[in-house]
């Protein structure tokens, strides 16, 4: 009986595999069958034609059609789901991560709110619309709800002038269901679904749509869109500007749980990335006059338009990569230092829904760990000498990338440094030389010469000596402590004896034993959130007898420390025993002020700026660990900052890198020299705690609330039984100070 039992579950797993890897019913397109079989051009630039033959011939519309008119569109809705929705409460469906019951009830040619500034309305008036070149839109999806998909091909087709739309291509890879007819059937004459076979990714699928479209330019967008009213011809201006032009538009989010539209109409942002390779957007190095495109060092890579002829240029994507991930940082760094730029333009909008997390989570197609190798593959082409700052846990696991750095010296690009210099000088370098050292006895973490040892050595105290080797470490931003100086990181590892040693760095990022931070009035230094701290055992209270070589181990944090221990009695060694001076970036010996997460005591929801400028409403968004727009300092009065460690206190909470405040109603604020009332806020309780703190509002006398994810904060009578008005933190922040961010800090 057991035997046919698990023969049934072999063939029912050989059955699922054979849908996972086939798509029944497709057209087979292999990797290298989906790029185009073209000679890269050699002219750095051209002038996009208006018209080509083959788009006149397909095109349906004439020169002089237009769009649907704006009173032709049905009236706007703000709260789909009382609308659409009866009031229920959103519920999120696993496969789609989204109120998808909702979205099947929004009509699929719903209107949205026209968020641009109002100096593109002049723009607009001057615009020679037959100067610009066509475009063909590009759609991939997997597993997509039909609902969404046929949205976003609904709102293209009419808020898009006929004659500049081609056409719309769909790539569905290998979806476990094909697309509806009823997308399609929104215009047959300008939509084609293409089926892959085989399960191709992101990158590979959108070089299929490439090499079947007939435009001279593409525009790219997700499966999940709205576009806004006039959003396209904006994008095309800058492309037959230049073709070396590379646009995006400014995203708006569409909520995953109501699907309401944020109607907040702000200046556009640009995109950066941090040493981890991870995207996020920011206030633009130079602002541009209202209603023109922004220089942005990298984009979202989901939304942008680009000419044929330089996406061809520039090799297209690199199809080494696989499933997705990174491809919009490998394509970024080839548009600057291939020649070309990249723009974002305020007047073409577009909503976008930002899911709560990725359906293909968990999901890797056989490919391992594909976005930590996307990566390293990226950093082994473009980055130069600076990938040792990327690449981690499999770092030779890229595959061959010969193609493309013989695409890269046919092209001519410059190097990265010119890229850190000329596109993107803020990006400080993550490599934070340091002496970690005993502040009662002034000896300083050294290696003794065991890191050479395979599997690492232990670790010592000797004098502090000032000229690094084996007392040179490096701390990366999510708080591991690496040792480089024979190649290869070795990360400060606790043990599980209680001692420390030289020993592997997270594969995949930190790990519990390699992750610390500092705690108290900073100069303690926790193990995670272990309730650890680092002590360098010693015999007695003497400072003489440090000089003995007191052995480094990890042992309960002590009250004094912010640990949450106990005293630790009253001997004066203890108290000294875990007391470490920093000296970070050539001799900066004071600690930077730590950067946290607001996170509500109940539930994964922190206090999210969501790339607003001051005067717009801060908001709760789901906690992601990665700072940016829910990354906080808070400072007392005096100007001092304070570390988040103990309770009581008041200042105000300012969003690092960015020169905002949160302000007493919940909005952000411009910061000023001083600390004013409208921007302090008193915590009660500690927010390094599980209990957490009741965060007050000193100009209402209200408490900060959040009642629910992707909605503005709210305020509420203070109450401190109320556990939903509770904050703690979520520290994210590096170990020593980053210099280029205090240089921005001050302005």
């Amino acid at each position: 009986m057991r035997l046919r039992i698990w023969l049934g579950l072999l063939i029912a797993a050989s059955l699922l595999l054979t849908l996972v890897l086939h798509c029944p019913h497709a057209e087979l397109v292999h990797a290298e069958e989906s790029r185009p079989r073209r000679t890269l051009p050699t002219p750095p630039t051209a002038t996009i034609q208006p018209t080509i033959a083959s788009a006149a011939a397909e095109s349906s519309g004439r020169r002089d059609a237009q769009l649907r008119p704006a009173d032709a569109e049905p009236p706007y809705v703000s709260n789909p789901i009382q609308t659409w929705g009866g009031g229920a409460n959103p519920t999120i469906d696993p496969k789609f991560q989204f109120n998808r019951a909702l979205s099947d009830k929004i009509p699929a040619d719903r209107a949205v709110p026209d968020t641009r500034p109002k100096a593109c309305a002049a723009r607009a008036a001057r615009r020679d619309a037959a100067s610009l070149p066509p475009t063909s839109v590009i759609i991939v999806e997997h597993n997509e709800a039909t609902s969404t998909l046929k949205r976003t091909v609904t709102s293209v087709i009419n808020r898009s002038p006929p004659p500049l739309l081609l056409e719309v291509l769909i790539v569905d890879d290998c979806s476990d269901w094909e697309v509806d007819g009823s997308v399609a059937a929104v215009a047959p004459e300008k939509v084609r679904v293409l089926r892959n076979q085989q399960h191709a990714g992101l990158m590979v699928s959108r070089m299929r749509g490439f090499a079947a479209s007939k435009a001279p330019t593409v525009t790219f967008l997700d499966a999940h869109c709205e576009c806004g009213p006039d959003w396209l011809p904006p994008l095309l201006e800058a492309v037959a500007a230049d073709d070396r032009h590379v646009v995006a538009p400014v995203i708006d989010r569409i909520s995953y749980r109501t699907f309401a539209y944020d109607e907040y109409s702000g200046a556009a942002q640009a995109g950066y990335f941090d040493w981890d390779l991870t995207f996020y957007w920011g206030s633009p190095r130079v602002k541009p006059p209202d209603g023109r495109p922004l220089e942005s060092p990298m984009h979202a890579g989901g939304l942008f338009t680009i000419s044929r002829r330089w996406f061809d240029h520039l090799g297209q994507y690199d199809d080494g990569m696989k499933v997705w991930g990174s491809e919009n940082l490998e394509l970024s760094l080839k548009v600057w230092m291939c020649g070309g730029k990249l723009l974002v333009d305020p007047c073409s909008h577009v909503g976008h829904v930002f899911r709560e997390a990725s359906p293909l989570q968990g999901k890797n197609f056989g490919q391992g760990n594909y976005q930590q190798r996307n990566k390293n593959r990226l950093a082994k082409v473009w980055m130069d000498d600076y990938a040792k700052y990327v690449a981690r846990g499999g770092g030779e696991d890229y595959g061959d990338v010969s193609s493309r750095v013989a695409l890269r010296e046919r092209l001519q690009c410059h190097d990265f440094a010119w890229y850190l210099s000329h596109i993107y000088p803020e990006h400080a370098l993550p490599d934070h030389p340091t002496a970690l050292a005993h502040a009662p006895s002034n000896l300083c973490i050294d290696t003794l010469g065991n890191d050479d040892k395979g599997g690492g050595g232990e670790l010592g105290l000797y004098p502090c000596h000032g000229q690094g080797g084996n007392q040179r470490f490096t701390i990366s931003r999510a708080g591991e402590i690496q040792f480089s100086k024979r190649g290869g990181n070795r990360c400060i590892r606790a043990t599980d004896d209680g001692g420390v040693r030289l020993g592997a760095c997270g594969h995949n990022g930190p790990d519990a034993a390699t992750t610390w931070r500092r705690i108290g009035s900073g100069d303690a230094l926790e193990l995670g959130v272990s309730g650890k701290c680092l002590h360098a055992e010693t015999k007695g209270a003497n400072s003489k007898k440090y000089n003995k070589t007191p052995k480094l181990v990890v042992s309960a944090c002590c009250a004094h420390e912010g640990g949450g221990g106990g005293e630790c009695g009253a001997a004066a060694v203890k108290a000294a025993a875990g007391r470490w001076a920093w000296k970070c970036n050539a001799g900066d010996a004071a600690p930077p002020p730590l950067r946290a997460q607001l996170q509500r005591v109940l539930g994964n929801v922190c206090v999210d700026s969501v790339a607003r400028p001051a005067g717009a409403a801060a908001a709760a968004w789901k906690c992601h660990g990665s700072g940016g727009n829910q990354e906080w300092i808070f400072e007392e009065v005096a100007g001092a900052t304070l570390q988040f460690e103990g309770s009581d206190a008041a200042g105000r909470l300012r969003l690092h890198h960015f020169g905002l405040c949160l302000a007493g109603d919940g909005t952000l604020a411009k910061c000023g020299e001083k600390v004013e009332d409208p921007h302090l806020w008193e915590r009660r309780g500690a927010l390094l705690s599980a209990r957490g703190a009741l965060l007050r509002a000193v100009a209402t006398g209200k408490c900060l609330d959040a009642p629910m994810a992707e909605m503005p904060l709210a305020l509420a009578e203070c109450d401190p039984a109320a556990r939903q008005l509770r904050w703690t933190t979520r520290v994210d922040a590096p170990l020593c100070p980053d210099r280029a961010h205090q240089n921005r800090d001050r302005k």
